[in-house]
């Protein structure tokens, strides 16, 4: 009678032992982005990040005005900076805010700034922006990825 006891009680710790490793295993997939977004930023405390080098601040951008290569060059910015981020980590995002404090803001058109983009990025841009405005957005879209630029 001794010998099953020690039997069953065996199953049993096998049986908990087993569980706890599923749920082990299973919290780590779950959470496996999570852990991995931790380990890189840790690790980019040590080393240089590239990707993270390119990407524009947030902060809005203000000058008298400007014109269609300027927003050529932070179309191509924005682009460059978030292609180079793995897919599951690009988000949508808004890369850049251009703010003109003196008329005539923008000295830009759709069709010009888009000719100075190479092809690959002028297929993924969207230009709705009419340029008459004082602010013009430019964000990256992830589903797409498309580069908007906009007036808000």
């Amino acid at each position: 009678m001794k010998g099953a006891a020690l039997a069953l009680e065996f199953v049993f710790r096998i049986i908990i032992l087993l569980v706890t490793v599923a749920v082990i295993i299973g919290l780590i997939l779950n959470f496996s982005r999570d852990i991995q977004t931790s380990i890189n930023k840790f690790l980019c405390k040590f080393f240089n990040c590239p990707s993270e080098a390119n990407c524009p601040d947030k902060k809005p951008i203000e000058k008298d005005s400007f014109i269609s290569s300027e927003i050529s060059a932070y179309i191509q910015s924005c682009d460059s900076c978030n292609s180079n981020l793995p897919v599951p980590d690009q988000k949508d995002t808004v890369c850049y805010l251009l703010l003109a404090r003196k008329p005539p803001y923008f000295s830009a058109d759709a069709n010009t700034i888009l000719s100075s983009l190479p092809s690959d990025v002028k297929k993924r841009t969207s230009i709705t922006a009419n340029f008459n405005s004082q602010i013009v957005k430019i964000e990256f879209k992830e589903l797409g990825p498309q580069i908007i630029v906009s007036s808000p």
